[in-house]
């Protein structure tokens, strides 16, 4: 289990070896999901606006 605090901004730190497991980079996109009362973080390979 890996835990992250809350900055006064709202922004969290994902901590490495969540990043590592998810092959997160710096730059890189992620999503927040609402499903069933949890919130699910997933990686954003692609445009995700892209209709094509």
């Amino acid at each position: 289990m890996s835990i992250s605090t809350l900055t006064k901004k709202g922004q969290v730190t994902i901590p490495k070896d969540i990043r590592n497991i998810m092959g997160i980079k710096e730059h890189d996109r992620v999503i927040f999901i609402k499903k069933d009362g949890d919130i699910i973080l997933k990686h954003v390979k692609g445009d995700i606006f892209d209709k094509g």
